[in-house]
């Protein structure tokens, strides 16, 4: 609200003529006004009682033409007053003078038109002194000011010149004083009185404060549980309608707003609910002290005020950065409750970019001073934060609103990966905000509203950027089947997406290469088990690692068909000989293949390995066998016929004892012996010595 400013500060200018006088010059003129403003309040009798003493001096020399002299005189001042004065008085050198009074032009204020009680004229001063009261309106009464043992509200105005005008401000002794506004120092008076002070004002129509002052011992103090919550209700003495209202609404609607959050209740002591008029005169409701944890609401008896105040609890710029979804936040909020709970319809009304008050919603600042275009452009900026809002919220359902709100409370990241979301530790600002709607939420529409409503123009470009690269970005994870890994899903919710699309690019090389690798697996009659979606999904670097286990893949892949294709080729007759009853090359190759296929490539290329240096060696062993059965084959013959001689010998020494029998031919079945023993053992068989008729073997051939 601006300040009282004064009006014309001088009326009645008469010039009278005079003949003969010599002209006197004068650097400063008009009517010069020396004023020390005093507001003392005195709580009980709920009034501020104002004096406001005035010297006023004549500094308008008279003027000489020719031999004609001008004087020129006063005959009294203006002084703006509240509307609501009474008992106004004006005394003039002590004595009552005349006073009238007319409403300022926008009405805001009236002016009381003093008089002198005798013309002042040049160089002459009176001191005049103006008297009013200005009582404590009722609770809800249009009346600005509030005076009562429990609070104090009002406005201090000044009056005077430049340099020349004071203020002065008693009776508060045992309140707790917030002043907004111009600067008050605090001193002591001659009586030993506390008194705020400002003295020198260099531009009093301009010099505006406001008395915003508590006192807790005069409150009417009640506590109460909502929700198994503690809450504290500090009401103006005899205002019973405001603290019905109050506790009602809590009683019933903090425990349904706790649902519709869903969310711990955040306050970790007491919430303190007070009685105050100040937000009202700023043009709120109410507000939230964050630090203080306390809600002051004006006087008003309006439950959507207390539910939206109460989620502030909540939506209080921890949760988000802007000021828009605060607000929205706590509008939708409380009208489901209302609705809920209370019976009571509240939607937002319709917005549109042509309104003469429409803002941009992440460009709508809280007002420094009140204007007509300030109100007008609050009322749009919280019904369109409501509207955004609303209009999401309605889309996703309550259930999916929650999540949004658990996601962000929770500080996880929006786009989720396996198992879980990780931590975010970014601001959650609008972005955030967007992101958590259409990845957690599922909304298709939140990005076509943000655009239109919420986004500055130097914004615009990023949200273009981002439909790119979340069109790639489900493009990825429909080709993949997979999770993004972390690093593509932090580089978008970091807005970083030229990196989250060089990363997309990265991670589509490495599953081409995991296709292809799959691919020859199959040709090859094997089924490539699936090791590297978890990688490629938790992964919190780079591919590369992902990478390197798919060469490695394709390194045992190619050494196992390397292996299989050494096996393929006609093996020679000392290769067979070698392999018999020996390390198979094939048992190796099918526990290569098995290997495979349960993702144990280390095993793969071990056995692979194995089976080319079998089917290598086999070759070498297949020589040694033969010359060790040739050797073999030898001794074997030596042994039998010596077995065969010593036989025949002992038969000759039985023939002078038995009958004579043919002589043995035994040539057959060594050979066949031989052939049998042989013949397992190299590729021609080896022929046995036959005895002589003298009964001596011939040397082997």
């Amino acid at each position: 609200m601006k300040p009282f400013r004064r009006a014309l500060v001088t009326f009645g200018v008469v010039a009278v003529v005079l003949v003969g006088l010599p002209a006197v010059a004068h650097a400063s003129e008009g009517l010069h006004i020396e004023a020390v403003s005093t507001y003392e309040v005195v709580p009980d009798e709920a009034r501020v009682f104002v004096t406001v003493d005035v010297m006023a001096k004549n500094e308008t020399p008279s003027t000489t033409r020719g031999n004609i002299r001008t004087r020129y005189f006063y005959e009294g001042f203006y002084i703006p007053i509240p509307l609501e004065a009474e008992n106004v008085l004006a005394l003039d050198q002590g004595r009552e003078t005349r006073i009238s009074f007319e409403d300022s032009e926008d009405g805001s204020f009236q002016v009381a038109l003093v008089g002198f009680r005798a013309n002042l004229f040049y160089n002459r001063s009176r001191s005049v002194t103006v008297t009013y009261e200005i009582p404590g309106g009722e609770p809800r009464s249009e009346d600005v000011t509030r005076v009562n043992p429990a609070f104090v509200a009002l406005p201090l105005y000044a009056f005077g010149d430049p340099e020349k005008a004071e203020v002065r401000l008693l009776g508060l002794e045992g309140y707790e004083v917030t002043l907004d506004g111009s600067h008050l120092r605090v001193e002591t008076d001659d009586e030993g009185r506390e008194v705020r002070v400002d003295r020198n004002i260099v531009n009093p129509p301009e010099w505006f404060v406001w008395v915003n002052a508590l006192n807790d011992e005069g409150l009417i103090v009640t506590d109460h549980t909502f929700a198994n919550q503690s809450v504290r209700i500090r009401a103006w003495p005899g205002d019973d309608e405001w603290f019905d209202s109050v506790s009602d609404t809590l009683d019933l609607g903090l425990p349904a707003l706790m649902d519709v959050i869903g969310l711990g209740w955040p306050v970790e002591e007491t919430l303190v609910v007070t009685e105050a008029i100040a937000p009202n005169l700023f043009g709120f409701g109410g507000w939230y002290f964050v630090d203080e944890d306390e809600i002051e609401i004006g006087e008003s008896v309006d439950r959507a005020v207390v539910l939206h105040e109460a989620s502030h609890a909540w939506f209080n710029g921890s949760l988000f950065t802007e000021r828009w979804i605060d607000e929205g936040l706590a509008e939708e909020t409380a009208s489901i409750v209302l609705r809920e709970v209370f019976d009571e319809r509240e939607f937002p009304q319709a917005i549109s970019r042509q309104d003469s008050a429409a803002v941009r919603l992440n460009g709508w600042e809280l007002p420094t001073f009140r204007t007509e275009l300030s109100d007008a452009r609050e009322a749009y900026g919280y019904n369109a934060s409501w509207s955004v809002i609303h209009d999401v919220s309605r889309e996703i359902g309550p259930e999916a609103f929650s999540d949004v709100l658990d996601y962000a409370n929770s500080d996880r990241i929006a786009y989720i990966g396996r198992p879980d979301a990780e931590a975010w530790t970014d601001p959650d600002d609008w972005r955030r905000l967007l992101d958590l709607f259409e990845e957690v939420g599922g909304s298709e529409t939140a990005t076509g509203i943000f655009a239109e409503f919420v986004v500055k123009t130097n914004e615009v470009d990023e949200l273009e950027t981002r439909t790119e690269a979340r069109t790639k970005y489900e493009t990825f994870q429909k080709t993949t089947g997979r999770q993004a890994s972390f690093l593509i899903r932090q580089s978008m919710s970091d807005w970083e997406f030229d990196d989250a699309i060089a990363r997309m690019d990265d991670g589509l090389a490495v599953y081409d290469s995991e296709l292809a690798l799959i691919a020859k697996a199959a040709d090859e009659g094997l089924t490539t088990m699936d090791v590297f979606s978890l990688d490629f999904e938790m992964t919190r670097g780079s591919f590369s690692a992902v990478s390197a286990s798919i060469k490695q893949y394709e390194r045992a892949l190619d050494a196992l068909v390397e292996s299989e294709a050494a096996l393929a080729v006609d093996r020679s007759r000392l290769t067979e000989v070698g392999l018999w009853r020996g390390a198979d090359p094939g048992e190796h190759l099918q526990a290569a293949r098995a290997a495979y296929e349960r993702g144990d490539v280390e095993s793969v290329t071990i056995h692979a390995a194995l089976a080319r240096q079998s089917l290598a060696e086999a070759e070498t062993v297949g020589r040694q066998r033969a010359v060790y059965a040739g050797g073999a084959a030898g001794v074997l013959a030596l042994l039998i016929v010596g077995f065969v001689i010593r036989g025949a010998v002992k038969r000759r020494r039985r023939r002078s004892r038995v009958k004579h029998l043919p002589p043995l031919d035994a040539s057959p079945l060594v050979a066949a012996e031989l052939s049998s023993v042989t013949s397992d053992a190299i590729d021609e068989p080896t022929v046995a010595a036959e005895p002589h008729d003298d009964g001596r073997p011939d040397a082997p051939r």
